[in-house]
């Protein structure tokens, strides 16, 4: 059974080298047996949406493991997200960041406490009649996350 990939590379990052760096994620992928999937190239003028793009790929190709040239093509906090879906590999080095898995036992759920409940608070109605307060603002494609921006050599 063939295990799925993705490769990530941010062309900001990769400057003129990123068709090496492309390279470099399929070598790698072929090496260990894996199917590259896609290759996604982050937008540098989207820094948040990077990552979050990153993620619901991952997670919606089912992968095991997203591929990237380097860890300079991520932000700060992006590894520590992104392995909650999918292990990162870096090609460079060879590096995998993945959740540490702890064998040790875990500590027994706390009981419930007994004793009254505080009675729920009740909500004032939004602005469209319903018990809670919600807006009916209109989404556009700039913002709504599904423009696929970034998302080439689909196969």
């Amino acid at each position: 059974m063939t295990n799925y990939v993705i490769g990530f590379l941010r062309p900001d990052v990769s400057g003129e080298q990123w068709q090496q760096d492309e390279a470099r994620i399929h070598t790698l992928a072929e090496k260990r047996g894996w199917s590259v999937v896609l290759v996604y190239f982050g937008d540098p003028k989207r820094p948040g949406a990077v990552i979050n793009r990153l993620m619901n790929l991952a997670y919606a190709e089912c992968v095991n493991e997203v591929i990237a040239p380097s860890a300079d093509h991520f932000e700060p906090d992006d590894i520590p997200a992104l392995v909650k879906i999918a292990d990162v590999i870096c090609a460079d080095t060879g590096t995998r960041y993945t959740i540490p898995t702890d064998d040790a036992p875990q500590s027994p759920p706390k009981p419930a406490t007994a004793g009254r409940r505080e009675p729920m608070k009740s909500l004032k109605p939004g602005p469209n009649g319903n018990s809670h307060y919600m807006w009916n603002l209109p989404v556009n494609a700039d913002d709504d996350g599904q423009d696929q921006t970034g998302l080439i050599n689909r196969r």
